[in-house]
């Protein structure tokens, strides 16, 4: 869901490589997690920004969610997306990442909305190996727990 990327493990992780989180600062990030992830020594950097072409710029991957999720009332819903819009990934804000960037999203996606869709089925999109990727760490996770929890039977 949008609040997946703050606070979480792979961001976390992120950081602790020395990458850059660009987090939009007017959503309702939560001061502490923010504060938590700045004070955790890690080598990453985290900014927050109110500009899309900002956020993207010279970035190696532009990663966007979904603006709301599944069970958002119709009120928040309708504020998230007023507040988003302009942080929508198009083909102009690619343009202001590095040449060579990567378009990543957890999916599924919403063409339109946070994506354009010549940017999810463009050339700079990894969504599907991002997925497949996904799918393999999925079941590693799930094969150690049943060898954990049934043994070698």
């Amino acid at each position: 869901g949008h609040e997946a990327a703050a606070g979480s493990p792979l961001l976390d992780e992120a950081l602790a490589l020395g990458c850059v989180a660009v987090i939009i600062d007017h959503l309702l990030v939560d001061a502490a997690v923010l504060a938590a992830i700045r004070g955790a020594g890690l080598r990453g950097l985290v900014y927050t920004v109110n500009d899309p072409a900002e956020a993207a710029s010279g970035a190696h991957a532009v990663y966007t969610d979904v603006w709301v999720s599944m069970g958002d009332d119709e009120a928040q819903r309708a504020r998230r997306e007023e507040v988003l819009r302009s942080f929508q990934v198009d083909t102009d804000l690619m343009r202001t990442a590095d040449r060579e960037a990567v378009f990543l999203h957890c999916l599924p996606a919403h063409r339109g909305e946070e994506v354009t869709a010549d940017v999810i089925d463009g050339p700079a999109s990894v969504v599907f190996r991002q997925a497949e990727n996904r799918l393999w760490t999925e079941e590693a996770v799930l094969y150690a727990y049943i060898r954990r929890a049934w043994g070698d039977r």
